[in-house]
């Protein structure tokens, strides 16, 4: 059980610095620098990074599960 957690944590934050790799110039250009330090725009992007990286992190676990390299 406690390599399951270590992978799923690992690819947790794996999956976060990758989403935000991409996609943080992105989302600075669409806001100006004065509106990107007000806390609620800033929360909400790290709300979304949390969010798709937690589903594919779900998903990345059940496909190896599916291709029997992880059980659970």
């Amino acid at each position: 059980m406690t390599l399951y957690w270590i992978i799923s944590l690992s690819l947790f934050a794996i999956f976060i610095v990758l989403i935000t790799w991409l996609s943080w110039n992105y989302y600075k250009k669409q806001n100006k620098e004065k509106t990107w330090k007000i806390w609620g725009l800033n929360i909400s992007y790290w709300e979304g990074v949390a969010t798709v990286s937690c589903g594919l992190t779900v998903l990345t676990l059940f496909l190896l599960k599916w291709i029997n390299l992880l059980t659970f």
